[in-house]
């Protein structure tokens, strides 16, 4: 058997599950998961976050970067539809300065951690994926901290947007891949996510990973 050309350690939060789809469909490609459901850009460089993700990514990166070609992170998606709205609620913390922290924290955790093993061109950074619970939905069925948030799905898009838009020109800068597939998952209209490629379960606020592989796999390809 061929082995792949391409070994990628992903680093991600439960939205990179779609990419073992990905995987599936690519026989010159292997991705190694390391997956850390709830874990948020804004603790990835805080050793005392709940979910521990830091000290699991850089354990993951110690362990295996050597042996891959490319690592690629996934995160933001907790930070936009849950971290930054539960905050401002709870601490009147701002939307604008917790952005920047985000995204502070996500590109010091890149060039503190995953620099050390990989060149600026080898890292790929996955855009935000939309929020997809709608504003109609029973919070009483929702996992977790999620019910609390009270923000509009279209305000909750508008902040994801513009987290993309900011991730880009930080990936620009740094060198890094950006893969970069929101217009594909939304409605060019209504700027929210596609009827067609939600989840089954209204409750669960993952798209539907069957429906939207395709989508990842030809950004990814294109960054590589």
């Amino acid at each position: 058997m061929t082995a792949p050309s391409k070994k990628i350690l992903l680093l991600g939060d439960s939205h990179a599950h779609v990419f073992k789809l990905v995987e599936r469909s690519m026989s010159k490609l292997m991705i190694s998961h390391c997956i850390v459901t709830g874990s948020s850009a804004q603790g990835a460089v805080n050793p005392h976050s709940k979910t521990n993700a830091l000290a699991i990514f850089k354990d993951k990166l110690d362990k295996y970067a050597n042996s891959h070609t490319h690592c690629m992170t996934m995160l933001g998606e907790v930070d936009c539809g849950y971290v930054i709205w539960f905050r401002k609620t709870k601490y009147n913390d701002s939307i604008r300065s917790q952005l920047k922290r985000s995204l502070n924290n996500y590109f010091e955790f890149l060039k503190k951690e995953v620099e050390n093993y990989f060149e600026p061109n080898h890292i790929l950074i996955c855009c935000v994926v939309p929020p997809t619970i709608r504003d109609n939905t029973d919070k009483r069925f929702l996992k977790g901290a999620r019910t609390q948030v009270t923000a509009s799905q279209s305000e909750r898009s508008k902040l994801t947007e513009a987290y993309n838009y900011y991730l880009k020109k930080l990936c620009t800068k740094r060198g890094y891949k950006f893969v970069n597939t929101y217009e594909n998952l939304i409605d060019q209209v209504t700027r929210l996510p596609k009827i067609s490629l939600l989840n089954s379960n209204p409750y669960d606020h993952h798209l539907d990973a069957s429906k939207t592989y395709k989508y990842w796999r030809s950004s990814l390809l294109e960054n590589l």
